[in-house]
């Protein structure tokens, strides 16, 4: 699958680690030794509790591998936070989701949501269904980061690209 693919290369480009082996052919027999060492653990602490708040293109890794754009999303620094869809003309938002969000650990989370939508611009907005949203962070950046979200088993890799 190219979702779980894409998230294993992003988790391997974010580990600060290094594995060393080495096979030997001695009297006894056969000899491996191994040695793995994590370099700047501190970093990727850094890395995973660092801010993510700003404002991004969200875009979704689709089944055939290609990036979807599909909206706009502003994460505040008081833990607020704003995700948009527009029309496809980019006139006015169709879909609009007010929510708090934080990051701990390296995972994001979007509750209390308010969400509204409407069919073209110049309809009135209808209630929508409060929704959480949950991901983990992969390989932050000053470029934006990857999120992998985890829902009714299937796993959805989003790109926040900043603005």
């Amino acid at each position: 699958d190219c979702t779980e693919l894409y998230s294993a290369a992003l988790m391997l480009k974010g580990f600060p680690a290094r594995l060393t082996a080495r096979d030997d052919i001695t009297a006894q027999g056969l000899e491996a030794y191994w040695h793995m060492s994590i370099d700047n653990l501190q970093d990727l602490m850094k890395a995973y509790g660092s801010n993510i708040s700003g404002e991004y293109e969200l875009e979704y890794l689709d089944y055939d591998c290609t990036w979807v754009e599909i909206g706009n999303e502003t994460l505040n620094d008081d833990g607020t936070g704003l995700y948009a869809e527009q029309d496809e003309a980019g006139n006015c938002n169709l879909y609009e989701s007010r929510y708090q969000w934080s990051n701990s650990l390296g995972f994001m989370m979007q509750t209390e949501s308010e969400n509204q939508y409407r069919d073209s611009c110049d309809e009135p907005w209808s209630d929508d269904e409060p929704y959480d949203f949950n991901c983990q962070v992969l390989a932050n950046d000053a470029s934006g980061f990857y999120c992998l979200e985890t829902s009714d088993g299937e796993q959805t890799l989003h790109r926040y690209k900043k603005k």
